[in-house]
């Protein structure tokens, strides 16, 4: 499926169901995959941001922002994004206790597996009405 077509589909998808703007994420395993006109946060804004923001950005302001790890200051959400290791530890800070935060830190672990560590170097949310990319995730907002 072109470009193209993917936008179409989704400028439907959105009015269809009135979703919010749809977001494009990319996994990349090298520079070379990054659109051109993506935003790096350290090189372009001048500070490192978490991977939420840039998918918050893409979504709200139009803007594609690629991070590497060192755009990151989320180490988890790094993490959950193959770029690094991390292990979840819940307690004392999210959770009373160790028995108590054990079975959500032991699903957390077994997501982190999802996407093979160290393979992927870049992550890329493009605004969908903006694709210049195909994408392997799309990340649906929508309003209850």
């Amino acid at each position: 499926m072109s470009i193209e077509e993917l936008k179409e589909q989704a400028a439907e998808l959105k009015s269809l169901v009135s979703l919010q703007r749809l977001v494009a994420v990319k996994f990349c395993e090298s520079e070379d995959e990054i659109p051109d006109r993506a935003r790096r946060p350290v090189a372009n804004v001048g500070f490192h941001m978490a991977l939420c923001q840039g998918y918050h950005q893409a979504r709200t302001t139009g803007t594609t922002t690629a991070f590497g790890f060192e755009d990151n200051f989320c180490i988890p959400g790094a993490a959950a994004f193959g770029l690094t290791e991390f292990e979840f530890k819940l307690a004392p800070w999210h959770a009373p206790d160790d028995e108590t935060a054990a079975p959500i830190d032991a699903e957390l672990a077994r997501r982190l597996t999802l996407l093979p560590k160290d393979k992927y170097k870049f992550i890329v949310f493009q605004p969908f009405d903006r694709l210049t990319m195909e994408p392997d995730v799309v990340m649906i907002y929508g309003t209850p």
